[in-house]
């Protein structure tokens, strides 16, 4: 069986435009609408709208994304990362969560980072979804609370972001 070659590809312009509430327990319709760029067959503008109600939709976040050829990046020694990030190690269980946890509940899926080292401008991080979770991953290239706390944890990097009673989103 020959398996699908996957190309590289980007995400830019990325804007959240309004917020996509869900009580607990509610249930809420959501579109995701791609339409293809005229000049570039590669590149597409997508829009992700939420239900008001049966006729009317909010748009809640929109960008571009496109696929390339090019060649992938050369692989990275994560045990050189690893070794310039040893100023800090932060780890995280179910007693100590992330920072951002104080003022949002994102749900079980997201208690997935496990620690995070920092260096000088730059942090590794160490993610596990929960093996409950398991049915979720055929779904998912990247399973999308894998993607949220690995780029999210880089708030860790901010100055002063531990002392700080901001809250910081995307």
């Amino acid at each position: 069986m020959r398996r699908a070659r996957r190309s590289a590809g980007s995400v830019d312009d990325v804007f959240f435009l309004a917020p996509l509430v869900c009580e607990p327990g509610e249930k809420k319709e959501v579109r995701v609408r791609l339409r293809r760029d005229r000049v570039d067959r590669n590149r597409f503008r997508f829009s992700i709208l939420g239900a008001r109600d049966s006729k009317n939709w909010t748009e809640h976040c929109s960008g571009q994304i496109s696929r390339s050829d090019s060649k992938r990046p050369s692989p990275v020694r994560i045990s050189s990362i690893a070794d310039r990030c040893s100023s800090n190690v932060l780890t995280f269980n179910e007693q100590h969560r992330t920072r951002q946890e104080r003022f949002f509940n994102f749900g079980p899926r997201w208690h997935n980072l496990r620690t995070l080292r920092l260096g000088k401008g730059e942090g590794l991080a160490e993610l596990e979804l929960d093996a409950r979770f398991d049915g979720d991953l055929p779904s998912y290239l990247i399973h999308p609370a894998l993607l949220d706390l690995a780029t999210g944890c880089a708030l860790y990097l901010v100055r002063d972001y531990g002392n700080s009673d901001a809250v910081y989103l995307p």
